[in-house]
């Protein structure tokens, strides 16, 4: 599963974001980084601080597993001893 993902901020805490990233249970692989100054604070949440604040866009890709199906277990044939396995004596 991928995700196509906007960051801005104080470089630091643009830094601190990727390390979080990088110490979760789930393996996340990052590409298509591309930071940029940003231009007069235009579309950004933050106040812009020239040469401290970064600004860019990148893909953040997830793996997962489908859980597999768990049908319920066939019921021992009738006249089978408990504990016993099937087709033996």
């Amino acid at each position: 599963m991928s995700l196509e993902i906007q960051a801005d901020g104080p470089y630091f805490n643009v830094l601190d974001f990727f390390g979080r990233m990088g110490r979760l249970s789930r393996i996340i692989n990052v590409g298509d980084l591309a930071f940029d100054a940003p231009e007069n604070g235009k579309g950004t949440k933050y106040p812009v601080r020239p040469g401290t604040t970064v600004s860019g866009t990148f893909t953040a890709t997830t793996f997962f597993t489908k859980p597999a199906d768990s049908g319920a277990a066939p019921a021992p044939a009738s006249g089978a001893k408990p504990g016993s396995t099937p087709g033996k004596p």
